[in-house]
């Protein structure tokens, strides 16, 4: 694994790159009922 400075990128390339819409609407879309809840 090559460390390209950014700590995020190794971690979670998630946070770095666009997530998919089924992965925002599920990740989201908990959150919101949560949050209704």
């Amino acid at each position: 694994m090559k460390h390209t400075g950014k700590p995020g990128a190794a971690v979670s390339p998630c946070v770095l790159q666009p997530e998919p819409p089924e992965s925002g609407q599920g990740l989201r879309g908990r959150i919101n009922q949560k949050n209704v809840d």
